[in-house]
């Protein structure tokens, strides 16, 4: 049996789930790829073996829509596995570019599908394994710029960023663990939305060459010309650290994926120490 932690990832073939991939690789996990190209889950695990020849990756086809479908993956990763310790939801989707009423509104629902309802399908099914974990077990959502600032002609998209958000506060509530630095108590699953800030992967490339895209959203574009785009690879250091770390005082918030997971461990620590009364930290 596999004694490697093991991760289940969404998106997984390209973009912010591939680099996800490479950094859980890197921290000594067992991967799991879940994506809806078979050719494209090939070619992302041949890229990884050629840095990681001994790397241990599982590749699943299927749509996070489809829950059976994931569920089943899931299920025959974790029982090869042992368990399973993280999940990671990097699938999303804008296609439904415009004013509402002049947009396919069937592009609109599979916006707000394939990242919301998907992220519900993947912790309903992976929840019964990641809660056998002794020593936590950790959610990880990306989360784009749509759940904080109005990004006009993106309303799909825009709802479904929103409400990954609200998912992580409302299940980090649900769980009501404590707050207090230390060990994770038996049984944890922290909660994580995690902030990519604006990153060249798969959603923001599409938008850039769509024609659609161009028109409708200058807001993205704006952002691109000011240079506050993210290198995909750093929001993916951060997930996998929060995938081996599992932080019990930052489930249910918002992480910046622009952060040094050193730095985090740093305002952690300082958070635990007694001596600083009521400090709060802000991440």
């Amino acid at each position: 049996m596999p004694t490697h932690p093991a991760v289940f990832i969404t998106g997984g073939s390209r973009g912010l789930g591939f680099e996800t991939a490479r950094a859980c690789l890197n921290q000594g996990f067992s991967v799991a790829l879940y994506a809806r190209e078979p050719g494209r889950l090939e070619q992302a695990r041949s890229e990884l073996l050629e840095d990681l020849p001994r790397a241990d990756i599982k590749l699943f086809k299927g749509n996070v829509a489809d829950y059976e479908s994931l569920k089943t993956a899931i299920h025959q990763f974790s029982d090869t596995h042992g368990g399973l310790d993280a999940v990671v939801h990097a699938a999303g989707q804008i296609r439904a570019i415009g004013p509402l009423e002049q947009v396919d509104i069937r592009q609109w629902q599979t916006d707000v599908e394939t990242s919301l309802i998907g992220a519900g399908h993947l912790i309903q099914a992976a929840l019964p394994w990641l809660q056998k974990r002794p020593d936590g077990a950790s959610v990880v959502l990306f989360v784009g710029s749509g759940h904080h600032q109005g990004l006009g002609f993106a309303s799909g998209y825009c709802a479904a960023q929103a409400g990954l958000v609200r998912l992580v506060e409302n299940l980090a509530l649900e769980r009501n663990w404590p707050r207090a630095a230390g060990q994770n108590p038996h049984g944890f699953v922290g909660y994580y939305a995690l902030f990519s800030a604006v990153t060249p992967t798969g959603i923001m490339n599409h938008i850039l060459a769509d024609a659609e895209g161009r028109k409708w959203l200058p807001r993205f574009t704006e952002m691109f010309g000011e240079g506050k785009e993210v290198e995909p690879h750093l929001p993916a250091k951060m997930a996998a650290w929060l995938c081996q770390r599992k932080p019990v005082e930052l489930s249910g918030r918002v992480v910046s994926g622009m952060l040094d997971p050193d730095l985090v461990e740093m305002r952690l620590e300082i958070l635990g120490q007694p001596e600083t009364g009521q400090l709060r930290l802000k991440f």
